[in-house]
């Protein structure tokens, strides 16, 4: 997979091949899956057949499958909501580092769902981990989200008065 990404490699044949390949090892080695998933995504792989297997991914109970098939589905490229909202289930992901990629992954992904944003914003109204609030701040600020319900938020919560300097710094920037 790592080969096929550094010479760019740019068939859906092989890409299909390579998630294949992918699938037949989920059970015996998931590290094979890490790689497969990173590399199509920097890749830009667009075949929606392997757009949806990455997807499928995410109700694997599996973290690092979870992981990086958000990282993978971010770094593609793809922009479509209902790929969006499913990363979307993720931003309350019992494991702290995927939420963290979900919410950068929606973030690079410059989402423009409205229910995307919807769940972002009540996210970030609700959550207490500073590197969770920051993280969701940024990427809200790249999702160009309602700003008049951001700001809301922004003010309810003071983060604007907060005493982490990024936080404030970014809840500024609205």
């Amino acid at each position: 997979a790592l080969i096929l990404e550094t010479l760019n490699v740019r068939n859906y044949i092989v890409h299909r091949r390579l998630m294949n390949a992918c699938l037949a090892r989920i059970g015996k080695d998931p590290v094979i899956c890490y790689q497969v998933l990173k590399s199509l995504g920097h890749l830009k792989v667009n075949d929606k057949l392997i757009i949806d297997k990455m997807v499928e991914f995410l109700a694997i109970p599996h973290y690092g499958l979870v992981y990086y098939a958000l990282y993978g589905l971010a770094y593609s490229g793809v922009q479509d909501c209902s790929v969006h909202l499913a990363m979307t289930q993720h931003i309350r992901h019992p494991d702290k580092w995927v939420h963290l990629q979900a919410i950068r992954s929606l973030g690079l992904l410059k989402s423009q769902c409205s229910q995307v944003n919807a769940q972002m914003l009540n996210f970030v109204a609700s959550v207490q981990d500073e590197q969770l609030i920051y993280e969701s701040l940024v990427s809200l600020y790249h999702m160009n989200p309602d700003v008049q319900s951001l700001r809301q938020v922004i003010v309810k919560r003071k983060f604007h008065e907060h005493s982490n300097q990024k936080i404030k710094d970014i809840a500024l920037s609205f």
